[in-house]
């Protein structure tokens, strides 16, 4: 109760600021299994095809669970292994923080 209380609180709060986000998410990443730098790389260059500013969803964990499709651990290696900023860069792709947009 008090985290949907509090939600409702942040959420009254923004009601005369403007709401900005990014003109897209991309949500998908456990299709990839074990092409996560392929998917990653075609995911944001599809995505910038077609808008300016992506955010994209991961959700990496050092353990994969039990009964879930997902595969957090190969993930989590990816985004600890750092080729997705050499990828980003080529793309000529800045990160950028919500603050920014």
């Amino acid at each position: 109760r008090t985290g949907l209380y509090r939600s409702v609180w942040e959420l009254a709060k923004l009601k005369n600021k403007k709401l900005i986000s990014p003109d897209t998410l991309i949500s998908s990443f456990w299709p990839a299994r074990d092409n996560y730098q392929g998917v990653f790389a075609n995911s944001i260059k599809n995505a910038f095809q077609h808008y300016d500013t992506v955010e994209f969803m991961t959700h990496p964990a050092t353990v994969n669970e039990v009964n879930s499709k997902l595969d957090r651990k190969a993930e989590y290696l990816f985004w600890k292994g750092g080729k997705w900023k050499g990828l980003l860069e080529k793309m000529g792709v800045t990160l950028i923080s919500f603050d920014e947009l």
